[in-house]
């Protein structure tokens, strides 16, 4: 009890029908609710402890990410969220982003995607310069467009992530299969065969020694 008479009671949870309906007193069999003697209202309690941010009281809100859900889509609906709240704040109350993980991730994610398509425009404009053949170069295109999109089917198949690490798998290996496309098409140029290795042609092996008879060679 304070000052001013008032009583602060702390309860681990709100009553079904209300505060006012909490039970007092029985009275000759009357039941006392706290309505029937008492005004009650929402108090702040006291805080325990003080978080700040640039000297203002905040309330830290820290959201984590389950191990199958998408990061980047997960922040990008938490701020759509956030937004949405901040309409109906009171006067005075604001919230501010601290810390995104997503943005860390998105810009290594541009970044594997940028380095990608210039290792993919040099190494095409390689396999162009050394032949000057648009067909050439548009069998070295298909052949990557089906080795990614390959790629990206046995990801979904398997419920492999799409993340950092398999992106830098992909990006390294787009030289191997250009590599690869243009020995194969250089082969199939030259050879007009799609097997593999040298081939190999029948050669006649001569044995020469002498006859007994006249001394001449004979094979």
């Amino acid at each position: 009890k304070n000052e001013d008479g008032m009583i602060s009671v702390l309860l681990s949870e709100e009553p079904q029908d209300g505060f006012a309906t909490i039970p007092i007193k029985n009275a000759d069999g009357r039941i006392i609710h706290l309505e029937d003697i008492a005004d009650w209202k929402f108090e702040e309690s006291l805080p325990s402890r003080y978080f700040r941010i640039n000297g203002l009281n905040t309330v830290t809100l820290s959201i984590g990410l389950a191990s199958s859900e998408n990061l980047l889509s997960t922040a990008s609906a938490v701020r759509s969220c956030m937004q949405e709240l901040e309409a109906s704040f009171p006067q005075g109350v604001s919230s501010m982003l601290a810390y995104d993980a997503s943005e860390y991730v998105s810009g290594e994610i541009t970044k594997v995607l940028e380095r990608t398509a210039l290792c993919v425009l040099v190494l095409l404009l390689f396999a162009f310069l050394t032949t000057f053949s648009w067909s050439y170069l548009l069998i070295v295109v298909l052949t990557l467009a089906v080795n990614v999109l390959t790629a990206l089917a046995i990801y979904s198949f398997f419920g492999v992530p799409i993340h950092i690490y398999t992106l830098a798998g992909i990006t390294v290996s787009l030289g191997i299969v250009i590599d690869t496309s243009i020995v194969m098409v250089d082969h199939y140029r030259y050879r007009h065969d799609r097997k593999e290795g040298i081939p190999c042609h029948p050669c006649c092996r001569c044995d020469h020694h002498r006859s007994p008879a006249d001394g001449a060679p004979t094979a």
